[in-house]
């Protein structure tokens, strides 16, 4: 034997690199992968390895994993269907010396994840676990718990018991769907338990107000009752936790995906989210997202995810990026996204969204916005915000609803591939009808890949347009339109817009061989 592999750290990193990384699932069902494969085998080729191997396979395990392999061979029964999903019944009584041979590989789990499988029936064990639950040392070196099951409706079969799955070290927890009734009552426990969580995320379904508001009031006892709180993700927030949340010296991340103005009403001054760099709302208002912001102007943040549930007019929207612009630190916002809910199309009222109030930022990497009607943009103003965000690297203008004819123009577009060298995704709505001279000077853009280009209008021969392009931005491969969004019924510029695509390949070829040809000469 190599006296090296009498070296820990050696073995342990031999093990290391036969594994997949940290957040890759060694098997999302049963069936393992290929490195968990090699790992097993590695297990078995001796001593040295064994528990260096099993530490690394068992680091990232699903509860489906380790509720079928670990147990006992005896426990359960598989039942393969043709026709339906795989299923698992217990062939004799459940007992608790069963959870001995489990709790050997328990406690190598670090992160501990539940998902749902349509290839396999798992209601008999999960029923047969509620009614002989594992101890609860069964996972002391526990910190993350990923549980995306959906919780079953109170009435519904299954469930085992949940606060067994969560150890005493618990740092991060996600999980499904809480349907509002005797399941809330979880969260009680998780704030009694878990005081020293850093990350919580619970998701809401498509529920009533009335459950929804439940949901929120329990959400909010659990969350008032943390105090380290790093990231944070729920349905919404009562005044009391909203202010507790802002007053947290460790909040880094926020998300708050039904919010509603009402929980701003009362919210005291001293409320300022003192170093929170990542903020998503789903909001229902302009007025209830700018007060949010508002809150924030002694915040370090970096990216800003706003969704709308209504479809503002240019002069809200202007309002609301004006809002943004006076309270959000210039040097430190590097994303902007402003999304609108689908279905809302806007009307021919709604005006073109002005971007000026954004121009404020000059470190944006990415800038995803929508509007109803497009943007007051032409290639002048298309200019104006290229030098103004130079460090882009992903810009995307949607038209949720239906444009007017475009002003920017294919000149626009070079103008970006002149100062943006870093973009590396677009999507615009153009007129590509006329297309400019090629530059005397190369432009080396090579950053750019993804073109999208919604249903804008294009010239032919679409040859001279695929040339445009691909001068301009010298690794362009793909180009997607609005037609393959089902956005669109006119299939003519979509048609022709592929066209254009299928010339990419081989004109960077061409490229590319005056290049080797070149550096011969």
């Amino acid at each position: 034997m190599h006296r090296a592999l009498g070296i820990p750290e050696v073995v342990q990193m031999i093990c290391m690199e036969l594994g997949p990384p940290k957040d890759k699932i060694y098997c999302e069902g049963l069936m393992p992968t290929y490195e968990a494969t090699s790992l097993i085998a590695l297990a078995r080729t001796s001593t040295i390895f064994r528990d260096p191997a099993l530490d690394v396979l068992w680091f990232n395990v699903t509860v489906h994993r380790l509720l079928i392999y670990s147990v006992p061979p005896d426990l359960w029964e598989k039942i393969e269907d043709v026709d339906g999903p795989t299923r698992f019944r217990p062939t004799r009584a459940m007992t608790p010396n069963d959870w001995i041979r489990p709790h050997f590989y328990s406690t190598r789990a670090r992160v501990l994840r539940a998902i749902n499988t349509t290839s396999y029936d798992f209601i008999d064990v999960f029923a047969t676990v509620a009614l002989c639950p594992p101890p609860p040392t069964l996972f002391p070196n526990l910190h993350t718990v990923n549980w995306k099951v959906n919780f079953p409706s109170a009435s519904g079969r299954g469930l085992p018991d949940f606060r067994s799955f969560l150890g005493p070290r618990l740092a991060s927890l996600s999980v499904g769907t809480l349907f509002s009734g005797p399941h809330l009552s979880l969260l009680p426990h998780i704030a009694a338990a878990h005081r020293e969580l850093k990350k919580l995320a619970i998701k809401s379904g498509n529920d009533s107000v009335a459950q929804l508001l439940r949901l929120r009031s329990a959400i909010s006892i659990l969350v008032c009752a943390l105090p380290r709180l790093e990231s944070l993700d729920v349905i919404s927030l009562d005044t009391r936790a909203l202010e507790h949340v802002g007053r947290l010296p460790t909040l880094r991340s926020l998300t708050l995906r039904e919010f509603r103005y009402a929980a701003l009403t009362h919210v005291n001054a001293d409320v300022t989210f003192p170093v929170l760099e990542a903020l998503t709302v789903h909001s229902d208002s302009i007025k209830s997202m700018s007060k949010f912001i508002s809150l924030c102007s002694d915040s370090p943040v970096q990216a800003v995810d706003i969704n709308f549930f209504e479809s503002p007019d240019a002069t809200e929207m202007l309002v609301f990026y004006t809002t943004l612009s006076e309270h959000c630190s210039h040097a430190s916002l590097r994303q902007i996204t402003v999304r609108l809910s689908p279905g809302l199309d806007g009307t021919a009222g709604a005006g073109r969204y002005s971007l000026e109030p954004l121009l404020d930022f000059p470190h944006l990497t990415t800038v995803e916005l929508s509007s109803p009607n497009g943007f007051d943009l032409d290639d002048g103003a298309v200019l104006t915000l290229a030098r103004a965000w130079p460090h882009l690297e992903e810009l995307v203008l949607r038209c949720a609803g239906r444009a007017t004819a475009p002003h920017v123009t294919l000149e626009g577009i070079r103008t970006l591939a002149q100062h943006c060298l870093r973009l590396r995704r677009l999507h615009l709505f153009l007129d590509a009808t006329v297309v400019p001279s090629l530059a005397d000077r190369r432009i080396r853009q090579d950053a750019l890949q993804h073109l999208e280009v919604e249903s804008s209008p294009i010239a032919t021969p679409t040859m001279s347009v695929a040339k445009f392009l691909s001068a301009t931005f010298t690794n362009l491969t793909v180009i997607s339109t609005a037609y393959e969004d089902d956005d669109i019924d006119d299939v003519t510029n979509h048609l022709a817009w592929k066209e254009v695509e299928g010339f990419l390949p081989d004109l960077l070829e061409i490229r590319e061989q005056e290049r080797r040809w070149a550096r011969l000469t």
